[in-house]
């Protein structure tokens, strides 16, 4: 069956900050991290994450790999997370030709099923490319648009 496979969910948008010369995550970051995984494992919930991680990986199709690309990939295999992406067209593009795939959406167990459809739009009006993402919550479809 498709939809949330649980009573209740957890939605988290998040900006993982990044200055210049910063490879890593934040440990204060890392450490909210790590909790909420931990009460959303605890509490049976679904969790759905979408986020401007500033991390690059192959992993979810990059070209590149980062420190921060290899956090978040471990943080998603520690916690058994699923990358929902499904093309490897870059989600970051700027005018002077750089290009990436640093904005995920990353689902646990309880609601991988729920992504009816995971669409990638360039829209111009910003570096980063929108995220369409349609959900499906049990008796409601919820359509998001992420521009970061």
């Amino acid at each position: 069956s498709s939809g949330i496979n649980a009573e209740y969910g957890v939605i988290t948008s998040a900006y993982l900050s990044k200055t210049r010369g910063e490879e890593a995550i934040k440990p204060e970051t890392k450490s909210l991290m790590n909790e909420t995984a931990k009460y959303v494992d605890t509490m049976n919930f679904a969790w759905i994450i979408l986020t401007d991680s500033n991390g690059r990986h192959a992993e979810w199709g990059d070209n590149k790999t980062n420190k921060r690309g290899e956090e978040i990939l471990e943080f998603v295999q520690e916690n058994v997370l699923n990358i929902e992406n499904n093309t490897n067209d870059p989600t970051f593009e700027n005018s002077r030709g750089a290009s990436s795939i640093i904005d995920l959406t990353i689902t646990n167990h309880k609601a991988n099923k729920s992504i009816k459809k995971w669409k990638l739009t360039k829209t111009g009006l910003s570096d980063h490319n929108e995220i369409l993402t349609e959900m499906n919550l049990g008796n409601e479809t919820v359509i998001t648009t992420k521009l970061y």
